[in-house]
This record gives C-alpha cells, sequence and structure tokens, in this order.
C-alpha cells in the first residue's frame, strides 16, 4: 500500500516536472518570437534559449 502510492507519488512528481518545464518553453518561445519578429537585438539567442527549454520539457515529458 505504502509502495503504490510512493509510485503514484514519483509519477505525479514527474508530471509537475513536465508541466512546468512545458510552461518555462512555452513562455521563452513567446520571448524569442517577440523579440525576432520585433526586431530586438538578442533575438538568435533567446531563440538557442527557447529551443534548448523545449529539449528539456520534450525530455521530461517522456
Amino acid at each position: 500500500m505504502v509502495r503504490e502510492a510512493d509510485e503514484r507519488l514519483a509519477v505525479g512528481e514527474k508530471e509537475l516536472a513536465a508541466a512546468r518545464a512545458n510552461g518555462d518553453a512555452v513562455a521563452a518561445r513567446a520571448r524569442a518570437e517577440e523579440a525576432k519578429y520585433g526586431g530586438e537585438s538578442g533575438a538568435e539567442a533567446l531563440g538557442q534559449a527557447a529551443r534548448a527549454a523545449e529539449r528539456r520539457a520534450a525530455a521530461l515529458a517522456a
């Protein structure tokens, strides 16, 4: 019984981490797109950060 609860907790924690990472990735992508189409400097760096955040989110969701 405790073992099952621990397993469910671990799955829930993994899902929460993936959801948070996905939210971070979406925010990073939005910021990068705003910079890109707004003609701001540093858009390329923001794009790279967004890609890294998206990779992290995908890895956690797997």
